[in-house]
């Protein structure tokens, strides 16, 4: 199964009649951590992040199945304000 790419998105056509399209973004240096390039609510930046390939996937017209989000920080607090912004 050969993947094809349109714009940001990942499109894997699994059989003659269901095609998986994935998209995905990142939230790197955007939160409360010291070092943070953008200073804001974690829950904020994982609600943005998780707005942008939302659009972008019903845009093109793809029915989302799921969100998918690797949290690399603790539990408490930043985690806990990442679940809730999404």
């Amino acid at each position: 199964m050969a993947g094809k790419r349109f714009r940001d998105l990942s499109i894997v056509e699994l059989d003659a009649h269901n095609t998986l399209v994935i998209a995905c973004d990142c939230s790197a240096g955007i939160g409360e951590k010291e070092l943070d390039t953008v200073l804001i609510d974690p829950a904020i930046s994982a609600a943005y992040s998780v707005r942008a390939p939302l659009l972008e996937l019903l845009c093109f017209g793809a029915d989302p199945l799921t969100v998918v989000d690797t949290i690399g920080n603790e539990m408490t607090p930043t985690a806990e304000r990442v679940i809730w912004g999404i």
